[in-house]
């Protein structure tokens, strides 16, 4: 970070004091400035009363309080755009395409890699347009596996501002970079490429569900007007893929 480039503020909603330590240190040695709450009431009164952080990682569940989903939707009631919403989650807590349509930029499930959070707070910092239209290319040299997609083995499924759920019969893992097509049946069929990376999976599903995280639209704008179409709503309604 450039001695006159602004740093990227953070604020940490979890009530694990060891995993909020250790992720807000991991954060500070990436030159973020960060806040932690251990509970979501004491985040939701100063949210109120500050001006919102450049990203936001919340917990999903809590002993006592609003959980994460209510903080998401706090949150997005105010800007849909800002703060970015980073939900940490378990496989079991909601179907991750709902917290998708409600606004979440990203989601991991526990336990997660510090250096790959660090990575896309970096990234959900950017202005939307910024981040989905990234260069893959440091994604390529981070992550350790990437896969073409065939467009025939995903089926119609929807996806949000952040991330996308996608129903494939081709085996995908967590944390794999993704590449395939879409058509955008509200857009007149309107073609968009897609590169992400796998962030999770349904295992109960019959056909394998995943949930991605987007890095690159290619064009972006019909997505982009899709978000300006659904302005609060972070929701963008069923895809067609191509066959």
């Amino acid at each position: 970070m450039s001695k006159n480039q602004k740093k990227v503020e953070v604020w940490i909603v979890e009530d694990e004091i060891d995993l909020s330590e250790m992720l807000a240190l991991s954060l500070r040695n990436n030159g973020c400035e960060v806040i932690e709450f251990s509970n979501s009431e004491k985040f939701l009164e100063v949210f109120e009363l500050r001006k919102p952080p450049n990203v936001v990682i919340t917990d999903i569940r809590f002993p006592f309080g609003p959980n994460g989903r209510d903080l998401l939707k706090a949150i997005k009631s105010k800007d849909v755009f800002s703060p970015s919403v980073i939900i940490v989650t378990a496989y079991e807590d909601y179907p991750i395409e709902t917290l998708y349509n409600e606004g979440a930029e990203s989601i991991f499930i526990k336990p997660f890699d510090l250096q790959e959070i660090g990575f896309t707070v970096n990234r959900l910092a950017l202005p939307l347009r910024e981040r989905i239209t990234t260069e893959p290319t440091e994604f390529f040299q981070h992550f350790s596996s990437s896969k073409i997609v065939n467009n025939c083995d995903v089926g119609d499924y929807m996806f949000g501002r952040g991330g996308m759920c996608i129903k494939t019969n081709q085996r995908l893992f967590m944390n794999e970079i993704v590449n395939f097509t879409i058509s955008i049946r509200e857009l007149d069929n309107i073609n968009v490429e897609v590169i992400g990376i796998v962030r999770w999976e349904n295992i109960y599903s019959q056909i394998p569900e995943y949930g991605i995280e987007i890095i690159k639209l290619t064009p972006p704008d019909p997505y982009l007007e899709l978000v300006e179409k659904t302005h609060p709503l972070a929701y963008i309604p069923n895809i067609t893929i191509n066959s």
